[in-house]
């Protein structure tokens, strides 16, 4: 992917206020659905903060 300069993500902010989600909570369930999947992931309420204001994506591989 390359590093192009994003917006922010409105959407994903629009969705974590209605569900009344916070970046700490979003960011906790991130890492509990990665390891129950194998994968180590470290993301905190700052990698959320990051998606939502500035746009930004997690870099890498993603197994589904």
């Amino acid at each position: 992917m390359s590093r192009e300069q994003r917006g922010p993500n409105e959407k994903l902010g629009t969705v974590l206020a209605l569900a009344g989600i916070s970046n700490a909570g979003l960011a906790r369930r991130v890492n509990d659905l990665g390891a129950q999947r194998g994968l180590t992931l470290r993301y905190d309420k700052t990698s959320v903060a990051r998606w939502v204001s500035k746009g930004m994506v997690p870099q890498g591989a993603a197994r589904i």
